[in-house]
């Protein structure tokens, strides 16, 4: 999926992706969100639900001492996906779902007077912004150096999770910017983050991580996703394709001063 997606953006693009000020608007605006903007998405992302809930309960969790209690107890009784290999291969087509429900959300998301820069523009932000949830979490996966319930290395937090809910919380924007009656909106976006958690407690279920792991790692897919979404794509954001000198097409994406 991400292959083909960079397959794209690469022929879209002329094997040229720049994201500089249009000189055009230089008086108005910037390539580079400014620091007030950083702030505004640094906040909107901590003060979410899906982000301190999961981290708070880790916490708990690992105060308690309830970790490998819980684990066992759900990996021997499978409540939800009735064996180990089960909620191994649901989640993973969780996961599959979660991605592809992002881009199609994304898609859904133009401005009619530009679709295809507003495609190209939110599209490559939210597969960049979940390739550094995933990147942050495999970095703490290694500083914490946290054996698997099953045996296995790097544990803390689970891959599975940081992705599944960096996917959601770009799903959840992109369902907040369609046109859309509330209790739809509600219904998408309480499915995305429904489908996040299961995919979370999958992998406790298939005894490949502590409810800590998991927890931790919806937590920061949430942060770090939502993070990248508000401070790139928020509605004084503007783009548009343009062509240099030499014949190459490229993505230019402004900011506000």
């Amino acid at each position: 999926m991400r292959a083909t997606l960079i397959a794209i953006l690469v022929a879209a693009w002329g094997g040229t992706l720049s994201a500089w000020a249009n000189p055009r608007r230089s008086h108005q605006r910037r390539w580079w969100p400014d620091a007030s903007r950083w702030k505004r998405a640094a906040r909107a992302a901590l003060g979410q639900p899906e982000t301190w809930v999961p981290l708070v309960g880790a916490a708990f969790i690992a105060a308690g001492g309830w970790d490998e209690d819980i684990v066992e107890h759900a990996s021997d009784s499978n409540p939800l996906f009735g064996s180990q290999d089960e909620a191994d291969t649901t989640g993973d087509m969780l996961l599959v779902a979660l991605e592809v429900g992002m881009y199609a959300s994304a898609v859904a998301v133009s401005d009619e007077s530009a679709y295809v820069p507003a495609m190209l523009k939110r599209t490559a932000v939210e597969f960049l912004g979940t390739a550094g949830a995933a990147s942050a979490g495999n970095e703490f996966k290694h500083l914490a150096g946290r054996e698997r319930p099953n045996g296995g290395k790097y544990s803390f937090p689970s891959d599975h999770s940081t992705r599944a809910f960096a996917f959601a919380g770009m799903t959840r924007r992109n369902i907040d910017a369609l046109q859309l009656n509330p209790f739809c909106r509600k219904s998408l976006k309480l499915a995305s983050t429904s489908a996040a958690a299961a995919t979370a407690w999958a992998r406790v279920e298939a005894n490949a991580h502590y409810p800590t792991d998991v927890l931790a790692g919806a937590g920061l897919g949430n942060l770090v996703s939502v993070f990248l979404h508000d401070a790139f794509l928020g509605e004084d954001c503007a783009a548009s394709v343009q062509t240099t000198a030499d014949g190459h097409v490229m993505l230019v994406m402004s900011f506000p001063f």
